[in-house]
């Protein structure tokens, strides 16, 4: 898998530089399959991964995803890992990468995502040059995507109110969902907010700030979401 891990600098005006990385990484409370624990970068190939733990930085082809968090939120990825909380067979990676991707095109709407690389029986990396996004605000869009994948992946897309698809179309998803599931979103560029402790989760808000929200969010599922 060839990605960069080039990134380019989104910090809010004001808002003192924290580094691409965070210098540590943190546990949140009550996190599904366990505790993360505060470890550096861990290969994909360690049976903790293997076995589905969630941890905080994944490496994988030599490329460090880390684990979207309080005070920790993508910068400018060019690719993303995706963690669930039950091994996914063959036919869900598909239905799983083609809902990621619908939401991708729904939310941060760049270039179409790559290919989807198993690195766990629990998780997949997809390469995405969010870069390319024709969004105004990337930090905005990617809050979306987060927001919107988990129902996609359970549900499928929405359903079709008309043919326009073709004969027959109406009524049916181009999507298919997989039913319930919780997922971990990791990104390869991310930024560490030094204002906000990592074991606060933010939203993005209507003025495109971040506030931290009074509940963590992790292993998301839709029922959570709605």
């Amino acid at each position: 898998m060839s990605i960069s891990p080039t990134s380019r600098s989104r910090r809010p005006a004001g808002t003192p530089t924290g580094g691409q990385f965070a210098p540590e990484v943190h546990a949140e409370p009550e996190v599904a399959l366990g505790r993360a624990r505060p470890l550096g970068p861990v290969p994909s190939s360690d049976p903790r991964v293997q076995a589905g733990e969630v941890l905080d930085a994944v490496e994988y082809d030599g490329v460090v995803f880390h684990r979207r968090r309080g005070g920790v939120y993508g910068e400018w990825p060019y690719a993303m890992r995706f963690q669930f909380d039950r091994p996914l067979t063959n036919d869900e990676r598909s239905l799983v990468a083609g809902a990621i991707g619908y939401a991708y095109r729904a939310t941060v709407a760049g270039e179409p995502m790559g290919w989807p690389e198993v690195d766990s029986p629990y998780s997949l990396v997809i390469s995405a040059d969010t870069t390319k996004t024709r969004r105004d605000d990337l930090g905005i869009a990617l809050e979306e995507f987060e927001d919107r994948l988990p129902e996609i992946i359970e549900e499928g897309s929405p359903i079709r109110t008309t043919n326009r698809a073709g004969e027959g179309t109406k009524g049916t998803r181009l999507v298919e969902g997989v039913g319930p599931i919780g997922v971990e979103v990791y990104y390869d560029s991310v930024f560490m907010d030094p204002q906000v402790p990592p074991e606060t989760p933010t939203h993005v808000t209507d003025d495109g700030g971040r506030q931290p929200l009074s509940h963590p969010r992790s292993m998301m599922t839709s029922d959570e979401l709605g």
